[in-house]
């Protein structure tokens, strides 16, 4: 092969760069079909060139995309594990959603109009694109003239590409295929697979055909990986353990349980579960059990960042009064043990434990966090919705006391990061905004000697996991951890005959850190459901809810907060539909679970054949 001249080399690779980075400057970005016409003679004369492009790929991750102005659509990967792994179930409670039709079940899942279904179809497509040009430009036996070096640069970039299109695939069908056990051993159509010889317009294929091609694409990924013996350079890029993690996740779609439990194990070797004050730090810097993140700084993002708007610092918890950092739902934080560490996390009525009686003036008690004089109910549950300043009325000012204090009593007190890093000028902290003097003379509360704090809008439930670094609110959000790799690996180990004691020993290396004195003894079903629990609660907010719920075919169930009545929810009605005391379902249509495929794509292709899709996937196409 010739190597051509870097002036030429450059110019040809800007353009496979770009394609990873050009999505989000026109307003229809997402309509444009992927960038697949560049040579393969531009992408292979240059080692350091292929290098580039594969982080362009790599930045559509971490970017902002402005175009779509749905919820803060701007953050790519963690936009998605969001809105869609974790909005959509029910354990985690954010009033930013509230009155989302789109979060309708019945709507998201049988719209082709639906923004919602459209958004990630063009994002992981734009992201197959881009790893598309890489994969189809190499030819890794015709590398005459490059040094070994180089060659296991290259081998390193196309291991990364295939782990890529790999993951993105695997999202696709988290959202846009059935489940395994209703997909006919996977012969039913899904989705459009597009490889990098694959015209604009194909029809849909079948479901085993894009495991069959993820499961080839992460063997070759590993292989390269390992002939390479490179090293990723930082750990928003993708390296041999990243292919490993996702390999365990697609066979866990397929139940494919030895595969799964074997890959979870290889890919947390090297990396320890998170330790309890790792845990308590904020999730927003890289700590040593995290194998995959976000790109934590804000020069991609800036104020689009997913921290700005759902961390507990992040600055539209002040400027946003839409109670929008993310709450638990009661009943799964009920199910968590009583000396499990994690409970520290969410502001719930057991926390008035940590207020003094002197903080607590209105006297204050479990059963008023169902009080409608204490509590508002608008779009969220809002702890912050009176004036603290009320004479004669100390019932008025009483919630919002205690949940500044216990905001504050953990900041003090359980928050292992340094706090000093967070603080600047606003002094933003976790839902509260701390003053040297009283400004808003009704709102600013003393709370010790020099210090007044300002209570954001704040969820019944607020969450104090994750933190977001100033200025802007970025953060290494995780996309995979060791921690889920383990309950993977228990999960997938419960399901085969013989595999408990695995499992119960991969189950204890995550619960006895979060829970002193733990073990396990369940067997059956019951070691099933403890396993699938400890998932739900160590993974809260990290974007598996909603796809665990489509994996185990469980009902979707969220109970209304009531008025009085200490046994309800602490969901919003305007979060189920008014007048609902719960929403409890299963999809039972549209081929169940599965979005629907978006008129974007069903008008720009024709080669698309809509009766090939089980259910009503085309019920609204236009």
């Amino acid at each position: 092969m010739t190597i051509m001249k870097k002036n030429i080399i450059f110019k040809g690779l800007a353009a496979v760069a770009l394609a990873g980075t050009m999505v989000s400057c026109s307003e229809d970005y997402l309509d444009v079909p992927p960038v697949t016409d560049v040579s393969k003679e531009q992408l292979m004369s240059s080692v350091v060139g292929a290098e580039q492009a594969l982080e362009g790929a790599i930045n559509m991750m971490c970017m902002q995309y402005g175009a779509a102005d749905f919820q803060q659509n701007n953050n790519g990967e963690a936009f998605c594990a969001m809105a869609y792994g974790e909005v959509l179930g029910q354990d985690y409670i954010n009033g930013l959603w509230s009155g989302n039709a789109n979060y309708n079940w019945d709507w998201a899942l049988g719209n082709s109009n639906a923004l919602v279904s459209s958004i990630p179809w063009r994002y992981y497509y734009g992201l197959i694109g881009a790893a598309n040009n890489i994969i189809g430009g190499m030819n890794l036996e015709e590398t005459d003239g490059l040094s070994e070096t180089d060659v296991n640069r290259l081998k390193f970039v196309k291991g990364s590409a295939l782990t890529l299109r790999a993951y993105s695939y695997f999202k696709l069908m988290q959202l846009f295929a059935q489940r395994w056990e209703d997909s006919n051993n996977g012969e039913n159509y899904c989705i459009v697979l597009r490889l990098e010889d694959t015209p604009d317009e194909v029809n849909f294929c079948k479901g085993i055909d894009v495991y069959k091609k993820m499961y080839s694409d992460l063997d070759e990924a590993i292989l390269l990986f390992e002939e390479s013996g490179a090293e990723r350079a930082n750990k928003w890029s993708v390296n041999i353990d990243v292919a490993r993690g996702v390999y365990a996740r697609v066979a866990m779609l397929r139940h494919d349980w030895k595969v799964a439990e074997d890959m979870a194990a290889a890919a947390r070797k090297g990396y320890t579960i998170m330790s309890n004050d790792e845990y308590m730090s904020g999730f927003c810097n890289d700590c040593s059990g995290f194998i995959w993140h976000q790109y934590p700084l804000y020069d991609t993002t800036y104020y689009w960042s997913w921290g700005a708007w759902q961390a507990c610092n992040g600055a539209y918890i002040f400027n946003f009064n839409a109670c929008n950092g993310g709450a638990m739902d009661i009943d799964l934080y009920n199910k968590m043990d009583q000396n499990d560490i994690r409970r520290n996390l969410y502001l719930m009525p057991d926390k008035l434990a940590w207020v003094k009686k002197s903080q607590n003036k209105g006297g204050i008690t479990e059963a008023d966090f169902w009080d409608a004089s204490m509590v508002g109910e608008t779009k969220a549950l809002n702890l912050a919705m009176t004036d603290i300043y009320v004479k004669g009325d100390p019932v008025a000012r009483g919630m919002y006391n205690v949940a500044t204090f216990v905001c504050m009593k953990y900041m003090e007190d359980h928050f292992k990061g340094n706090l000093a890093a967070f603080t600047d000028d606003s002094r933003e902290m976790s839902y509260v905004k701390l003053k040297s003097s009283p400004k808003n003379t009704k709102r600013d509360l003393l709370v010790k000697k020099g210090t007044y704090a300002e209570l954001a809008a704040v969820q019944f439930g607020a969450q104090f996991k994750f933190w977001a670094n100033k200025p802007y609110g970025n953060m290494a959000f995780p996309w995979m951890r060791a921690a889920e790799m383990a309950l993977t690996e228990a999960e997938a180990a419960a399901m085969q005959p013989g595999g408990e004691t695995r499992a119960r020993k991969a189950l204890e290396e995550v619960q006895k850190l979060r829970v002193p004195g733990y073990s396990c003894t369940s067997t059956g079903q019951a070691l099933i459901d403890e396993i699938r629990i400890a998932r739900r609660i160590e993974l809260w907010g990290e974007g598996h809810a909603w796809f665990d719920l489509k994996r185990w075919n469980l009902p979707m169930e969220r109970r209304a907060w009531e008025d009085g009545n200490p046994a309800s929810g602490n969901w919003a009605k305007a979060l189920l539909g008014e007048g609902q005391k719960m929403a409890k379902k299963l999809p039972t249509d549209n081929a169940g679970w599965v979005m629907s495929i978006p008129n974007s794509e069903l008008q720009y292709n024709s080669a698309l054949d809509v009766s090939l899709l089980p259910g009503r996937n085309d019920k609204d196409a236009q």
